[in-house]
């Protein structure tokens, strides 16, 4: 087809310029006839482009990697002549797999697709249409039209929430106490103390009645009590990421989230507290169940990461005056330069329980212990095997 678009555009110049040369009518008539021609052929594929009408969502918004979600995409012509060929190019999450739809549509008629999307990387993506290339039968006036011009197009949002691996234990971790309620709350046969009084309710035990209150009401009353404040980890991710390629860089933050995602479970599942910090803001998240493990995931997954190193360490700073002796924290970066391991080594001084978690790392002796998790490896085998 393009050699005979070469040949179409070569004789409209030559029955130009022969009009031109010898003065005569039919010349000019036949070189006009060939200009209204791609004339209206143009019209026609602008005309198509801003009226054709199209449907596309998604079977799922919000997904974990490895979940494999469909585009449901639907075109319809109205026009009274066919769309002879389009190529629609869809964007999707893997950037090493475009896909393009190559159909033609009749006058009135409707064509649908399901694409499947690989999920290989958390993060927030725009999927659908992103391009789209009319041609006419002849191929002639091919026109490729971006559809973020049209003004109520919208790519749709997709949501790729980072795993969160079971795991026994990470080596590092501070050594399991008795449950907080336990450990911390005295029974009332000891003599404990307790914060108010409330109405008997059925169910509640013999060992709460406060027995004095209720013969002075002649009602029964149970002791009430202050549950302790839970016990937190510190969660503290550098959003910053070392220069590389593109897929090198969602390699590096989806490695990055997935580690953190899992220390997050596997605190939960110890009944301690997750406080979630990012290196970039001074807002934190606190999360005290494993039902509310979804939204660190979410916030992990929607969260911009750049490239700029230098704030990691003076965000560190800010925070340790924050953390008490015993409390675990956990530094989650990629970052390898000597003046970050000596900066942590310092803050690790007062710091009891400190881990740092390097993606693509390398094993140090220091007073810190390290995890080098690889990036894109299994994170899961790597934070219960790979301390230094």
């Amino acid at each position: 087809m393009k050699r005979f678009r070469t040949i179409f555009y070569l004789l409209l110049l030559i029955l130009f310029f022969a009009g031109l040369y010898t003065g005569l009518r039919i010349f000019f008539i036949l070189s006009l006839s060939a200009f209204l021609l791609i004339l209206t052929v143009f019209l026609l594929n602008v005309y198509t482009f801003y009226t054709f009408k199209f449907s596309q969502t998604i079977s799922q918004e919000i997904c974990e990697t490895g979940d494999v979600p469909d585009l449901h995409l639907s075109l319809f012509n109205e026009n009274f002549f066919p769309l002879s060929i389009l190529v629609i190019h869809i964007q999707l999450v893997s950037l090493a797999n475009p896909v393009d739809l190559t159909f033609s549509l009749p006058p009135f008629s409707s064509k649908s697709f399901k694409i499947p999307i690989d999920l290989p990387t958390c993060g927030t993506y725009r999927i659908g249409m992103s391009t789209m290339r009319i041609f006419d039968v002849f191929d002639l006036v091919p026109i490729r039209f971006d559809m973020h011009s049209l003004p109520y197009y919208r790519l749709k949002q997709l949501v790729v929430l980072p795993r969160a691996y079971p795991i026994d234990a990470i080596p590092g971790e501070a050594a399991d106490a008795k449950s907080f309620t336990q450990a911390r709350q005295q029974l009332a046969v000891h003599g404990d103390s307790y914060a108010d009084t409330r109405s008997y309710r059925p169910g509640d035990p013999i060992k709460r009645m406060h027995w004095k209150k209720s013969a002075q009401h002649q009602t029964l009353y149970v002791r009430q009590y202050d549950l302790p404040e839970m016990e937190a980890i510190t969660l503290i991710i550098d959003t910053s990421v070392l220069p590389d390629t593109s897929q090198g860089f969602r390699l590096h933050v989806h490695t990055l989230c997935e580690c953190a995602a899992t220390i997050a479970l596997r605190a939960l599942q110890r009944r301690k507290a997750v406080r979630l910090l990012f290196s970039d803001s001074e807002d934190e998240l606190l999360c005290n169940r494993v039902n509310e493990l979804d939204v660190i995931r979410t916030a992990l997954a929607t969260k911009p990461f750049a490239d700029q190193p230098e704030h990691f360490l003076p965000f560190i700073r800010s925070q340790i005056p924050q953390i008490t002796f015993d409390q675990e924290i956990y530094l989650l970066t990629g970052q390898t330069s000597t003046e970050l391991m000596s900066g942590i080594e310092d803050y690790a001084r007062g710091l009891n329980n400190l881990l740092l978690i390097q993606i693509d790392g390398h094993p140090s002796n220091g007073l810190f212990r390290t995890i080098c998790v690889p990036k894109g490896g299994d994170v899961a085998a790597s934070l219960t095997a790979g301390t230094t």
